[in-house]
C-alpha cells in the first residue's frame, strides 16, 4: 500500500535499479529504504526456541526479532552506500517496514524490533516507520485503525525525520481519503 503511494508520490524520486536504496523522498533530504515484511514465520521461530529453551527475554525477542533485525542491517548499509554515492552526507535515513502478515505479528513486534535495533547499530538510520495495514487495533468508539509509527533516537536529526514523516503520512493519509490520528496512545 505505501510502496504504491511512493511510487506515484510526487515528493518521492524512484532510485530503483540505479542506486541502492528505493527513494530520495522529501526535496532529496531524505534516502529511503522500504522493506515489505511477507515472510515470518512465527510458530517455526517459536519451536526453535522452545528447543533451545528460553534464556531470558532478550534471547526470546532476538530469536523472534531476527528477520526484521537483519533487514534493517541491510537497510542501513544501503543506505549508506547511497548516500556515498550520491554525494548526500547530511541526507536523514529512513527506513519504512510494512507488515503483510495476518495474526502473527502486529506493529507493536516491529516497533520494538526497530526500536532494539536503532540502541545497536544502524547508525545511517534516523529513523523507522513500521506500518501494518492487515492487522488493525479497534478505538474505544469502534472505529478500526491501521497503526503507523515512527521509531526515533533522541537527536536533532531524528526528530527532524519525524516531522517530514508527519507531512508525508498526511499527503499519503489525504491520499487515501482516510483520517490521521495523531498521538494516539495504543495500549497492550
Amino acid at each position: 500500500m505505501m510502496l504504491d503511494f511512493l511510487n506515484g508520490y510526487s515528493k518521492a524520486v524512484s532510485l530503483d535499479g540505479s542506486q541502492k536504496s528505493d527513494f530520495l523522498l522529501l526535496e532529496e533530504t531524505t534516502v529511503c529504504e522500504f522493506k515489505d515484511l511477507v515472510n515470518f514465520d512465527v510458530q517455526k521461530r517459536v519451536e526453535n526456541v522452545a528447543r533451545k529453551g528460553v534464556r531470558s527475554e532478550q534471547d526470546l525477542k532476538r530469536d523472534l526479532y531476527n528477520t526484521i533485525e537483519n533487514a534493517l542491517s541491510k537497510a542501513n548499509k544501503q543506505i549508506k552506500e547511497t548516500k556515498e554515492k550520491l554525494q548526500l552526507p547530511m541526507a536523514l535515513g529512513l527506513v519504512i517496514i510494512e507488515n503483510h502478515i495476518p495474526s502473527d505479528i502486529s506493529v507493536l513486534a516491529l516497533m520494538d524490533a526497530a526500536n532494539r535495533k536503532m540502541m545497536n547499530g544502524v547508525d545511517n538510520v534516523d529513523g523507522v516507520l513500521c506500518l501494518d495495514f492487515i492487522n488493525t487495533f479497534v478505538s474505544t468508539d469502534g472505529e478500526h485503525i491501521q497503526p503507523a509509527q515512527i521509531v526515533i533516537r533522541d537527536t536533532k536529526r531524528s526528530k527532524d525525520l519525524s516531522d517530514l514523516v508527519g507531512r508525508l503520512m498526511e499527503d499519503f493519509s489525504v491520499s487515501r481519503n482516510s483520517p490521521l490520528l495523531r498521538n494516539l496512545d495504543v495500549s497492550k
